[in-house]
């Protein structure tokens, strides 16, 4: 690919893509527990980061399927306690 200049539209482009990108993980650890997982090996805390984006995208599907487009923007996992 090369290198391309800051200033370019590619550039622009690419950076906004991997911003999205960056918020929707820093999202994800918080919402999905994934800063929190108890599991040692790389094994288990893969398929614990496996599991909690596929039960992110069923519940956004879910919400999909029902026309619930509000409650996308909030789905969260309420901690015990």
């Amino acid at each position: 690919m090369g290198t391309l200049h800051r200033a370019s539209a590619e550039w622009k482009d690419l950076f906004r893509k991997r911003t999205s990108i960056e918020r929707w993980f820093a999202s994800a650890k918080h919402s999905r527990l994934l800063d929190r997982h108890q599991f040692l090996g790389r094994e288990r805390v893969s398929l614990h980061a496996t599991m909690s984006v596929l039960a992110y995208l069923l519940t956004a599907l879910g919400r999909l399927r029902a026309g619930d487009y509000q409650g996308m923007r909030r789905m969260r996992v309420k901690m015990p306690g």
